[in-house]
């Protein structure tokens, strides 16, 4: 989580630059970004959750990595298509 959080943190001012650059506002790259850097459901440190269901000792890793693959691809698709109805929601996106 804070290895999410913190390249967030980072990338978040090169990727809103980049959108200005490209003719759009600072704020609709950055939503996307924002949204996929809360992907990344694979190992037990992704996530306090993960860490703490794998702490238990009752989710073995291959079980917890074959769920993650599942949540990462879904993830994957159901981001682009969150971030463009928000930002056709918020009236960024034509």
């Amino acid at each position: 989580w804070l290895l999410d959080l913190g390249l967030a943190w980072l990338v978040l001012p090169v990727i809103a630059s980049l959108g200005v650059a490209l003719g759009r506002g600072p704020a609709e790259l950055a939503l996307v970004a924002t949204l996929a850097a809360s992907g990344g459901f694979i190992l037990p440190v992704a996530s306090p959750p993960n860490a703490i269901a794998f702490g238990t000792g009752r989710v073995p890793l291959r079980t917890m990595t074959r769920a993650g693959v599942v949540m990462d691809v879904v993830f994957a698709a159901v981001v682009p298509l969150a971030a463009l109805a928000l930002l056709r929601a918020a009236g960024g996106w034509r």
